[in-house]
């Protein structure tokens, strides 16, 4: 009996341990490849639910230590492996998944989980804003070089000087959205890969709405500059047109059996025609409330 269950111990702790050196592989490509993000978060959600907080928390602990106790690099000079231990490198390799990743995961379980009642598309917006502060601190944490940045690009991307300038000048004006989206396509991938069915019946609040209203009147009329106001905006805009692309995907599903094709097809259309998409999506959040109402009713 006592050797069974030490066999079940040590299986399961082979597990953890496996569970946790893939979690730091996929952390470490998502570095390298930003826009496979998604994968860390499905790969460790699928395989160590928080609900089983045991596993989850050895597991979570572990990568923790592989990730900011390990720092793989080629030396300039040698062009030789290297391995380093709870250097500085690893310790700022590490705040990436605390600042970035955890949050995404711990709130899509809060949201899940828990018994509060917030439709899908706000609780991938409020996930995204938050990670998003997460990570600008993160991004403070690096302490970037930016005339180094702008060499590396420059030189990396054939770009003349001018060139280089223009693009940062743009990504400060929009370093919040630029973000945002980053974390939100992160956010949302995850959710419809553990929400494919229920996907057609996502639905998100008027009340955001509020946050692209009140900076465009703040803007237009109160003649306020003001970055953050303008990435408000962009921000609310972004989240809608993607709601856009739920709906249009839902008017295509009658006709195309084809889930991938429809998603596609309404991604390519929503985004050539973010203008549109967002008015029809902001007018259709309000219907999408008053069904719901109705249904809360009628239930009573």
């Amino acid at each position: 009996m006592n050797i069974n269950i030490s066999k079940n111990n040590y299986s399961r702790f082979i597990g953890i341990l496996l569970t946790a050196v893939m979690c730091t592989v996929f952390y470490n490509l998502s570095m390298v490849m930003p826009v496979v993000g998604f994968g860390l978060l499905v790969y460790k959600i699928k395989n160590v639910p928080m609900t089983r907080k045991t596993e989850w928390i050895l597991t979570t602990l572990i990568s923790i230590i592989f990730i900011g106790g390990i720092n793989l690099y080629i030396s300039p000079t040698t062009y030789k492996f290297g391995v380093e231990f709870f250097s500085a490198e690893s310790l700022k390799n590490l705040a990436g998944y605390i600042l970035i990743f955890l949050p995404i995961e711990i709130l899509y379980y809060v949201f899940n989980i828990g018994k509060i009642k917030i439709p899908v598309f706000d609780r991938i917006i409020i996930t995204s804003m938050i990670a998003t502060v997460t990570a600008f601190l993160y991004i403070k944490m690096l302490n970037i070089d930016e005339s180094l940045l702008k060499a590396v690009i420059a030189e990396t991307n054939n770009l003349d000087k001018q060139t280089v300038e223009i693009i940062f000048k743009f990504m400060k004006e929009n370093a919040y959205y630029l973000v945002y989206t980053y974390i939100g396509f992160i956010t949302y991938t995850t959710y419809y890969y553990f929400g494919k069915k229920s996907y057609p019946r996502w639905r998100i609040s008027y009340q955001w709405l509020l946050l692209y209203i009140i900076p465009f009147f703040l803007i237009r009329f109160g003649h306020i500059q003001n970055l953050y106001l303008t990435n408000m905006m962009l921000m609310v805009k972004i989240s809608f047109v993607v709601y856009g692309t739920k709906i249009v995907y839902n008017f295509m599903k009658l006709k195309i059996k084809s889930s991938l094709i429809c998603q596609i097809m309404a991604l390519i259309l929503c985004f050539n025609f973010q203008n549109i998409t967002f008015i029809i999506a902001g007018l259709l959040s309000f219907e999408a409330v008053r069904v719901t109402i109705i249904k809360n009713n009628g239930g009573k």
